[in-house]
């Protein structure tokens, strides 16, 4: 249980990171287009 805490905290601190350096792209691509690509959805 300890190394999967890890393992998604460690995906929240990726995620976090794209999300500061995309913000722009991100709600660029969340206003024209509102369904999500296949990639993002897993």
């Amino acid at each position: 249980m300890k190394k999967r805490g890890l393992l998604l905290s460690s995906i929240a601190s990726i995620a976090l990171f794209f999300a500061n350096m995309g913000a722009g792209t991100c709600s660029y691509v969340i206003y024209h287009q509102p369904k999500f690509p296949e990639k993002l959805r897993k």
